[in-house]
């Protein structure tokens, strides 16, 4: 297995000792679309769950990449939207024990990739793990491909580049 010792970032002009494989959202997209006055007043944000006016109803989980000369996975961060039935099975899932797979939506923004809000997604709760794996549906989407076939340690260190020019 190539171990990845960090990378010249070209656009803040810095050598950064490790390579991120991985990126997080702190909150589904709707959550930044309101000031801080109106998220306080409508959203419920907590322990890997959200809830946006007593009506939508958003759980947190990590979206896994192969990266084939590693032989690991880069994680996507996300927020995906569930119905208030399987909401509320996670909320209590500790109680439940296994939980099926859930139908979602994503939504996050992963802003290197054509609109990745609303891809259609199944939620996947593993015992003992805090965060499910979301799974895509198979599309001709860029991230559904990525999803699907891998990644190279290239598109890592692309994908790095990409999101220190953003940010």
């Amino acid at each position: 297995m190539m171990k990845q010792e960090g990378y010249y970032c070209h656009e803040c002009k810095t050598f950064h000792e490790e390579l991120p494989f991985s990126y997080v959202t702190e909150a589904p997209i709707y959550f930044y679309n309101m000031d801080e006055e109106e998220r306080k007043k409508r959203f419920y944000l907590k322990d890997n769950v959200c809830m946006l006016d007593k009506e939508h109803f958003f759980v947190n989980g990590i979206i896994p990449i192969y990266v084939k000369e590693l032989d690991v996975d880069f994680y996507w961060g996300v927020w995906v939207s569930l119905s208030k039935e399987s909401y509320y099975k996670v909320k209590k899932r500790r109680r439940l024990g296994f939980i099926e797979p859930m139908f979602g939506w994503l939504s996050t923004e992963i802003p290197i990739y054509p609109d990745t809000v609303n891809l259609k997604t199944k939620v996947h709760y593993q015992a003992g793990e805090e965060l499910p794996i979301i799974e895509l549906e198979p599309t001709d989407h860029p991230l559904a491909l990525e999803y699907e076939h891998g990644i190279s340690l290239a598109r890592v260190e692309e994908i790095a580049h990409l999101l220190c020019e953003i940010q």
